[in-house]
């Protein structure tokens, strides 16, 4: 079951918070824009504008390109989630129905060991009877015997049942685990996802805002 389970070891602490020197807004020194006697040393403002428009403009698709990745990765660890919930629920009703097995195989252990504990008293009770009730009484050993038998059969069934009911709650409990594990995961790829989002939103305002002041 384990080679079923995705690598869920996903460095996405610095995808979650971003680098900061990259998401940071570009100065723009506004007095050498504004000062009319510096126009000779320095692009024109409608060049410079436009440069950085397209500097941003080329941030903010690499932004869209990873908010799109991580929402993607976001669902694909999602659905890992709810595959792993219902295979868990599935094997937590296997173990249930292999202890409701193991308790019934218990207690027909129980009832055939009673019944051989009878036929044997009726095997030694009929030997003192007479020599005419012989074969009733080889009889009821056979039958003793059978029992014995069906008995051992139960004892070691009830105990194979006991065992797979423990390995499949073992195993239900593992399913539980991992699928909180790529639902945590899948928590975290969605964040990432959404700040990547901010920031190429907050990327997008300020570029309308500085072609709005051009």
């Amino acid at each position: 079951v384990g080679s079923d389970i995705p690598d869920t070891n996903i460095n996405l602490d610095a995808a979650e918070y971003g680098n900061e020197s990259e998401l940071e807004e570009p100065v723009i020194n506004e007095e050498n824009i504004n000062n009319e006697n510096t126009s000779d040393k320095r692009p024109d403002r409608k060049f410079e504008i436009n440069t950085l428009t397209l500097k941003i403009g080329q941030k903010n698709s690499a932004g869209q390109i990873m908010s799109q990745s991580y929402e993607a990765q976001a669902k694909k660890h999602e659905y890992y989630a709810d595959q792993f919930m219902k295979r868990a629920k599935s094997l937590e009703i296997i173990a249930k129905e292999h202890k409701i097995k193991s308790a019934k195989h218990q207690e027909a252990a129980l009832t055939h060991e009673k019944k051989a504990s009878e036929y044997s008293r009726k095997s030694r009770e009929s030997r003192k009877k007479a020599e005419n009730l012989e074969a009733m009484a080889s009889h009821f050993l056979t039958r003793y015997k059978s029992e014995m038998r069906s008995y051992a059969i139960a004892e070691a069934e009830s105990k194979d049942a006991w065992v797979m009911a423990n390995g499949y709650e073992t195993e239900f409990k593992n399913h539980y685990a991992w699928a909180n594990e790529l639902r945590a995961t899948a928590k975290k790829a969605k964040r990432c996802c959404e700040n990547s989002q901010i920031f190429s939103n907050r990327r997008t305002k300020y570029c309308k805002r500085t072609e709005t002041n051009s």
